[in-house]
């Protein structure tokens, strides 16, 4: 709203400024100014632009602003409790030397975590990361 009244302000005195004649012309006194100010229903009925204006900026308020949502994606992991009757001696990510797909989570005094990337993306060593394919050497 504060934008369409921004706008017809504008419009006013853009169009003020295009009629020739004497300086008085362009600064009524104080009492015209609050005579000859329409309504803002008025003026959006009377003037097609801003109508115009008006719809850009609800359709603008409509639309997103460029982000989207975004799920956190938390990988499967399994208990490596089974395989490996050893405690983690330091807290790191290394990654499977059976499956690229997959990584070892591992925390001081527990067991090692086997996790998954998410599909199509395998673990990069160098980054402790899961990274597409072509940035792996696997």
């Amino acid at each position: 709203m504060k934008i369409a009244i921004i706008f017809f302000i504008g419009f006013v005195a853009f169009t003020s400024a295009q009629n020739e004649g004497e300086p008085d012309q362009y600064l009524p006194e104080q009492n015209e100014v609050n005579e000859n100010v329409p309504e803002v229903n008025e003026v959006s009925e009377n003037v097609p632009e801003l109508n115009e204006v008006n719809e850009m900026l609800e359709n603008l308020e409509n639309q997103d602003n460029g982000m989207s949502e975004v799920e956190d994606v938390i990988p499967k992991n399994r208990n490596n409790q089974e395989e490996s009757k050893q405690l983690c001696k330091e807290a790191k990510l290394y990654r499977n030397p059976e499956d690229c797909g997959t990584f070892y989570s591992c925390a001081i005094g527990h067991y090692p975590y086997l996790m998954d990337c998410p599909t199509g993306l395998r673990f990069n060593e160098k980054l402790k990361v899961c990274d597409w394919p072509q940035n792996v050497q696997c």
